[in-house]
């Protein structure tokens, strides 16, 4: 999460959104949060996650295109905060999402394939 803190700092105000999503009960979260030093907005679920958003270790972090796609979604600790993963937010914010998507694939994240609402991703 610091490098999601940084990448968020690199980037212009209000050109990306950072939501953290906790599925623990509040108190744990409330008790997690000010022993960290980054100031990322954090959520409570209260309701089951869409399929889409199924985990499968923590951290899982998720990108999310405009449109509302989810393009990557990656499982485990990562350089959010590395100059390619700027450039490809940066790419991401701005529009140019075919130029983006690729610039992930040299540090080992991959696009997500797309899907519809409520179908699995292959």
């Amino acid at each position: 999460m610091p490098s999601l803190d940084r990448l968020r700092k690199a980037l212009a105000a209000g050109a990306v959104a950072f939501v953290l999503i906790s599925d623990d009960d509040g108190a744990t979260i409330r008790a997690f949060l000010p022993k960290k030093t980054f100031s990322l907005t954090s959520y409570r679920s209260q309701a089951s996650r869409p399929g889409l958003f199924t985990i499968d270790g923590i951290p899982t972090t998720f990108i999310v295109a405009p449109d509302g796609r989810i393009i990557v979604r990656h499982v485990g600790i990562a350089r959010w905060d590395d100059p390619a993963a700027v450039t490809f937010i940066r790419s991401l914010a701005s529009g140019r999402l075919r130029a983006a998507a690729g610039s992930m694939r040299p540090l080992g994240y991959e696009p997500v394939p797309r899907a519809m609402p409520g179908r699995a991703t292959t």
